[in-house]
């Protein structure tokens, strides 16, 4: 099982070097390798004559000719293209351009060493933990004009009551033999 395993890695490795190998851009020892590999693996030597098969069989192909307007055509449909492109995200890009320059001008002209941004930051940071650890009550906001008043002062009339109940220790019991 696990000579299947590394026959496997080494096929997939062996895979990936095959174009090159044809083609004679691998290095000498890498070539001696695949050429050993070929001879004890039948499924990759098959693959190798497959590929040889189809380079000599493009080899005998003559070249296709473009006709002379070919790249002129192509190249004009490609700006008009590119014209379109650039209008439809036109928009898009200033709001991105504009988001990427403050970022960039935030980097070079802020430091930590700077006064105002110091004392910017501890005021927000301040801020921020005043607004989440003492938030106001909305009764005292009056935010709702419907919400019943009557109702609030109930509540703070209200008393709550607690009672201590005491553990009575266990009593203990020695036990001897």
């Amino acid at each position: 099982m696990s000579m299947l395993k590394s026959n496997n890695n080494e096929c997939k490795s062996i895979q990936n070097d095959l174009s090159a190998y044809l083609d004679k851009e691998i290095a000498p020892w890498k070539q001696l390798r695949i050429q050993r590999h070929l001879k004890q693996c039948s499924v990759c030597s098959s693959q190798v004559n497959i590929l040889q098969n189809t380079n000599r069989t493009l080899c005998f192909i003559e070249p296709i000719k473009a006709s002379e307007n070919f790249i002129d055509a192509v190249m004009s449909k490609a700006n008009t293209q590119n014209i379109y492109n650039k209008e439809k995200a036109e928009g898009a890009n200033r709001i991105l351009n504009i988001i990427n320059g403050l970022q960039l001008w935030l980097r070079s002209n802020i430091s930590v060493s700077n006064p105002v941004f110091m004392f910017s930051f501890i005021f927000g940071l301040f801020i921020m933990i005043g607004v989440t650890l003492y938030s106001p009550q909305i009764e005292k906001l009056n935010l709702f004009t419907n919400f019943n008043s009557q109702s609030i002062d109930n509540s703070q009339d209200r008393l709550i009551s607690f009672e201590v109940i005491t553990q009575k220790e266990p009593k203990r019991t020695l036990k001897t033999r």
